[in-house]
């Protein structure tokens, strides 16, 4: 039973909280087995269990499994503990039931034991139906909806406790099956109300990030309007002062002042310069995008390198396009920002069916990583990043690759992102 228990707090934390193991697994699954042997021994033949052996027992196993703050793995284990004894509760009493419906004389242990088993059947439910296909962590769903959860379980099963004790009073069977049978109806209806709010929760917190992600695209589009609109004001500017600036020139060429002509033209040529699109892709929203963040990155003396172009037949969508595009140069854009020589690369080279982008930028800030994510170094993480998830969410979609590199070379570290795409459709 104590085996079944650390394999609920695993399933939990590994693919439910999404806590990073240890990368020596032979040695740490060598330890852990020899703490629970240890912890065996210790309430078998010199003291008792007890609630306080006990968490200290799943504590010191979810310290030599996962990769993860002291801390908040303490925090975390009194939240995991509250929401496995609601559902040990639950399958408890539907086990006792249906030994008693069948008529089943498996002993009490037995019971704690298909009770475990039904707990750990329920977390894999859960599993499939509501963690494997979404790229979130139940620690991102809020402490509330886990509250929430676990009063749901502890309320269901203190009711069902209080109505097992009216209906085994004087220890003798006073109902009929059917009594029985709603009674494994409600407990099913219990473990059915907290599968759905859990779910509910992930799919809340999904649309709050679709939202945050949908406000920041909001903000480039706004941004790069406003840069073309100030582009094509320049521009209207220059053609407008063109007549008088040919005149000039052409009086400088009856005076045959070469030199003159020669700084003149160098001035226009500049003031032309900084409105020239610099960078074609074959795509007109890249091209807005790319030659936004070329004036930002000229004007912070950043050298910026694009070679390549997307394919004529480009089947991605304007919108996943975007999404990699834009992060990836604006994370690239952000992180340069600290470097004394900052430089990025953009290279896209494509063959019939595949896409392959590779970005490298020059950064000197140590890259943040949680549990293998990469963190935001801005102050409101809620509202940012989300850059390198958004990006790997759309390789996933087109059944693509996504490879991070970090290499050294002298005093300067450089970040290499490699993308490789199908080009194709993808149902929305």
């Amino acid at each position: 039973m104590l085996f079944l228990e650390v394999i609920k707090f695993y399933l939990i934390f590994r693919y439910a909280a999404k806590i990073k193991i240890r990368k020596n697994y032979a040695i740490c699954f060598f330890i852990s087995l020899s703490g629970l042997g240890l912890y065996i021994y210790l309430i078998t033949y010199i003291m008792e269990e007890n609630i306080i052996s006990y968490l200290i027992f799943v504590l010191i196993e979810l310290i030599v499994v996962f990769d993860y703050s002291f801390y908040k793995l303490i925090l975390l284990e009194f939240g995991v503990v509250g929401l496995i004894g609601s559902m040990d509760g639950l399958s408890l009493i539907g086990f006792k039931i249906f030994r008693i419906v069948f008529q089943l004389d498996w002993g009490k242990n037995a019971d704690y034991m298909l009770c475990n088993i039904g707990t750990i059947l329920f977390i894999i439910i859960l599993y499939y139906t509501t963690w494997r296909n979404q790229n979130i962590s139940l620690l991102e769903i809020g402490f509330l909806s886990l509250f929430y959860i676990f009063i749901i379980g502890f309320i269901y099963s203190f009711l069902l406790v209080f109505i097992w004790d009216i209906m085994m009073e004087g220890k003798e069977l006073k109902y009929s099956v059917k009594y029985y049978i709603i009674y494994l109806l409600m407990i099913a209806g219990a473990y059915y109300q907290m599968g759905l709010l859990l779910k509910l929760s992930v799919l809340n917190h999904k649309l709050k990030e679709k939202d945050n992600r949908n406000q920041h695209y909001l903000q480039l589009q706004e941004q790069q309007y406003h840069y073309i609109q100030s582009k094509e004001k320049e521009t209207r500017k220059i053609r407008h002062d063109m007549k008088q600036h040919i005149f000039i020139i052409m009086q400088y060429c009856k005076n045959k002042n070469i030199e003159e002509i020669e700084q003149y033209i160098e001035q226009i040529w500049g003031n032309i310069e900084k409105i020239s699109v610099g960078y074609c892709l074959n795509h007109s929203i890249l091209d807005a995008i790319l030659n936004q963040y070329a004036y930002l990155c000229k004007e912070n003396g950043i050298k910026l390198k694009v070679t390549g172009y997307l394919p004529e037949q480009c089947e991605i969508s304007s919108y996943d396009l975007c999404v990699l595009f834009s992060n990836l140069i604006e994370n690239a854009y952000e992180a340069t920002l600290y470097c004394e020589n900052g430089f990025i690369e953009i290279a896209l080279r494509f063959d019939e069916q595949i896409i392959y982008i590779q970005e490298k930028n020059s950064y000197n800030k140590k890259i943040r990583k949680e549990n293998g994510q990469f963190i935001t170094r801005k102050d409101d993480r809620k509202a940012h990043g989300f850059g390198i998830d958004n990006i790997r969410e759309t390789v996933k979609k087109y059944r693509g690759t996504f490879e991070f590199q970090e290499e050294l070379i002298g005093n300067e570290r450089i970040a290499i992102i490699q993308i490789m795409v199908q080009n194709r459709k993808v149902k929305v």
